[in-house]
């Protein structure tokens, strides 16, 4: 029965159309074209992949990467679709290219670029900020001050990073107030963002300097600590804002994506590929659904290549994944899904090995 079990969880696993659903419009971009001859559409489909590539590998800086180059030349036999949009009012509006990648093709290219790929399901991100003008300090909502929230929303696009602002409801304005914020005050600022089930937070003020140009402090919180702290610098406060959402997509991305190189002679428990694949255990599987939901977590998972059942039971699922990255990297990656927790008392074994709780 155990092996009829395992051949129907491989074949599940493999199944197309259950996969993971990835970040949204990954693999999209829009940007300005000076006309819509062939020769004026190559260089602004480079220019999209390039911000594409920035989304996918869920860093800045590989924008400027040489290694992005041969990628960016081959730009045309990654275009699934395109088309010429109207960007701006007045007589003459401007012109935009609006083009989709092929993602396979775009994740296949990076990779043998040896750049990284970070992957469809990343963590939801929370972000409190204060803003101050010099004659009002407020918090930023989902929709107010519009100006501070579109500036916020549009870079989380931008890096395709799921990110949520506060309702600021009566239940947000008695939990946190403007005060906390300005301050980071870490416990009350998690207490009242536990409503939203956010992976990650981040907590900041902008404001106005006596030059006339903008600053920003910021903490970015996950799993209950602090994992980073900056600040930014701009003339204005969209910049500040937008700088801000960059930073935390960065450090996001290097916590959760694949580590791509280590240093010679690194030791440190966890950092070293594990030969012949990571072994993982998973208990507590009650329903049937649960071990496919499971493999389609796994197989999201940016560390993670491939996903082969080895043995299962009746509450459990023996696995060995073939990881992009380390048992570190894994571990991290796993720490943001919900659904898994370490097992108590479960070290990871002498041989790697590693057990995990499956929380419905």
């Amino acid at each position: 029965m155990y092996r009829l079990l395992v051949t129907t969880l491989l074949l599940f696993a493999l199944a197309p159309g259950l996969r993971a659903a990835e970040a949204q419009r990954l693999y999209e971009a829009a940007v300005p074209v000076a006309g819509q001859t062939a020769e004026e559409r190559l260089p602004a489909l480079r220019e999209a992949l390039r911000a594409v590539a920035v989304k996918v590998t869920g860093q800045r800086g590989v924008a400027a990467d040489p290694a992005l180059a041969p990628v960016l030349e081959a730009a045309e036999t990654h275009v699934q679709q395109y088309r010429y949009e109207s960007a701006g009012e007045g007589a003459e509006p401007a012109l935009r290219l609006w083009v989709r990648f092929n993602p396979a093709g775009v994740e296949s290219a990076l990779r043998a670029a040896g750049l990284p790929v970070w992957g469809r399901e990343r963590p939801l991100t929370l972000m409190w900020v204060v803003v101050d003008d010099g004659r009002n300090r407020l918090l930023v909502s989902e929709s107010e001050p519009p100006a501070a929230a579109a500036a916020i929303n549009g870079q989380a696009r931008v890096r395709a990073l799921p990110m949520l602002l506060p309702l600021l409801d009566l239940e947000d304005r008695s939990a946190v107030s403007a005060s906390d914020v300005w301050g980071r005050f870490q416990d009350v600022i998690l207490a009242g963002s536990g409503r939203y089930g956010a992976d990650a937070v981040v907590a900041g003020r902008a404001y106005r300097t006596r030059e006339g140009g903008w600053r920003g402090d910021w903490s970015l919180f996950a799993g209950g600590a602090v994992a980073a702290t900056w600040d930014s610098r701009g003339e204005t406060q969209a910049a500040v804002l937008a700088a801000a959402v960059d930073r935390a997509a960065d450090t996001l991305a290097g916590q959760v994506g694949p580590s791509m190189a280590r240093g010679p002679g690194d030791s440190v428990p966890g950092a070293e590929v594990q030969p012949g694949g990571q072994r993982m255990t998973v208990i507590g599987l009650e329903r049937y659904e649960d071990y496919g939901r499971l493999l389609r977590t796994l197989e999201s998972l940016p560390v993670v290549k491939s996903v082969q059942v080895t043995g299962a039971g009746p509450d459990r699922l023996e696995l060995r994944l073939e990881l992009l990255g380390t048992r570190m990297d894994l571990e991290r990656a796993v720490s943001l899904e919900r659904m898994l927790a370490p097992e108590a008392g479960m070290a990871a074994s002498e041989d790697g090995g590693l057990t995990y709780r499956w929380v419905r």
